[in-house]
């Protein structure tokens, strides 16, 4: 089982509502997505182009265009030349059958982020207030402690960002002060999918 996104994780671990307006929940949910994807080809590429193609595109969400807009204006504020300096990690959290209690063949949570090296930094994309980023990131670092990453998770890393792109806010966490979830817990959430 692959979950959308990290979140989905974090919706039940950390029992946060969902959106009561089915519609509004969607579009949302499409705004996010064609986000993701823009960035990732942007980074991957590194290049402004599926950036500017996405703007110039006929079906476009302006729920994403505010999005990118955003995160532009974050990644500007803190590198001379971002899509150089920021590097684009599509990292997956495996979590293998042999610790779950239920059928499932294991479960896989996508986890992009943007590293920055110059700053050991890692830049999570957030599409709301992060309201429990202590806890999250918890949450987080006991995933890649306890269970398999596919990715990069540098070990000098100081510092994890939180770039809410419905805001163009960042917020930023040291990681000397983070004590990482252990695995019974995570177990325990991950045995409801």
């Amino acid at each position: 089982m692959r979950l959308s996104s990290l979140y989905s994780y974090y919706r039940k671990f950390f029992n946060y509502p969902s959106n009561s307006s089915a519609a509004r929940s969607r579009l949302y949910a499409f705004a996010i997505q064609d986000t993701t994807e823009v960035l990732t080809q942007a980074y991957e590429n590194r290049s402004k182009k599926p950036i500017e193609d996405y703007r110039t595109r006929e079906k476009k969400s302006g729920i994403a265009l505010r999005f990118l807009e955003h995160a532009e204006e974050l990644a500007c504020s803190r590198c001379s030349i971002p899509l150089q300096d920021l590097e684009f990690i599509q990292g997956i959290i495996t979590i293998n059958e042999k610790f779950l209690s239920s059928t499932r063949r294991g479960i896989e949570i996508p986890f992009p982020y943007l590293l920055d090296n110059n700053n050991s930094d890692a830049v999570i994309l957030t599409f709301g207030q992060p309201n429990n980023m202590l806890g999250e990131v918890e949450v987080l670092v006991g995933l890649i402690n306890e269970f398999a990453f596919d990715g990069s998770w540098p070990n000098e890393l100081e510092t994890i960002s939180y770039w809410d792109l419905s805001s163009g806010e960042e917020k930023t966490l040291k990681l000397s002060g983070v004590k990482p979830v252990s695995r019974i817990p995570l177990l325990e959430v991950l045995n409801r999918f």
